[in-house]
């Protein structure tokens, strides 16, 4: 049988489980100073995330097409005017010429009025590819 435990033999006891919560007090506060220092963190890294995506959006919107792009985009529209003037006018003559023209300027007009630009290189590069599905794409008769 087992002897009961006396008083003071309880006291060691009290002593460990004193410092053992005092130790876990001081590893609470400790995480607690580690937490509150972490959100801090983010909620900076959060600020300066939202910062930059601005300033990125701000440049992509400055940034007009390239040369290259221009290059390319005045190709789809020639390409295009030339389509058009050969499935609306038969006879490659001086006449041929007025229509491609004329094919030209409506393609253009509409392409600088959808990306609200006063010269079609000053469309942006992001919308490049829109640009030249829209010169791809275009049909004289939505826009008469």
């Amino acid at each position: 049988m087992s002897k009961p435990i006396e008083q003071t033999q309880l006291v060691p006891v009290y002593g460990f489980l004193q410092k053992s919560l005092e130790s876990q007090e001081q590893s609470n506060k400790s995480l607690q100073l580690m937490l509150n220092r972490m959100m801090n963190i983010e909620s900076h890294v959060d600020e300066r995330f939202a910062e930059m995506t601005e300033m990125v959006q701000e440049v992509r919107d400055s940034v007009v097409l390239t040369n290259a792009e221009c290059s390319m985009l005045h190709s789809a529209v020639a390409s295009k005017s030339i389509s058009l003037a050969k499935d609306r006018y038969q006879d490659e003559d001086m006449e041929f010429r007025k229509v491609v023209g004329k094919y030209r300027r409506m393609i253009w007009k509409q392409m600088k009025r959808k990306f609200d630009v006063h010269k079609y290189n000053c469309i942006r590069r992001i919308d490049f590819k829109e640009a030249v599905q829209f010169a791809n794409s275009f049909k004289p008769e939505a826009y008469i």
